[in-house]
């Protein structure tokens, strides 16, 4: 379970109980998996893939982006990549 897992028990259940219909994997894919949980209110997370720039991974896709020599490295290009690239 990551940091952020979840603050209400359905939240946790939600979590829990989808990792064992995917046979409790060691890693489960990050779409897949936030798509199908459910909050406290039974809204699932798909918010978080039509949403902004991760703010966690910009500064790496930043240098990533740099290394592969793009040009006009700017916030659409990085929310582009997060969402091509990292899921």
């Amino acid at each position: 379970m990551e940091e952020a897992g979840g603050e209400t028990f359905q939240e946790i259940n939600s979590r829990l109980e989808e990792w064992k219909k995917a046979n409790k994997p060691i890693l489960l894919d990050n779409y897949e998996f936030h798509t199908s949980i459910r909050n406290a209110d039974g809204k699932n997370f798909e918010f978080l893939f039509n949403g902004g720039r991760q703010a966690t991974w910009e500064g790496l896709i930043k240098l990533i982006l740099n290394y592969e020599e793009k040009e006009n490295i700017d916030p659409s290009s990085v929310k582009n990549y997060q969402a091509s690239e990292l899921g």
